[in-house]
């Protein structure tokens, strides 16, 4: 969800490495675009909770 209002992969920047899902596993997430429409934002934060019983399902 992040990659299509950012218009890039996440983590685009940084080497995809262990450090990086160390990073990911302690919370770390992209920092969400500023135009993007709330009810977009809300649906992602879900997405990336780490508890996978708090996210949405199809």
């Amino acid at each position: 969800m992040w990659e299509l209002t950012s218009g890039v992969p996440a983590f685009h920047n940084i080497p995809h490495d262990l450090n990086l899902s160390l990073d990911v596993c302690k919370g770390i997430r992209p920092e969400i675009v500023k135009e993007t429409i709330p009810e977009y934002v809300e649906i992602m934060k879900k997405c990336w909770d780490n508890d996978p019983e708090k996210r949405p399902t199809a």
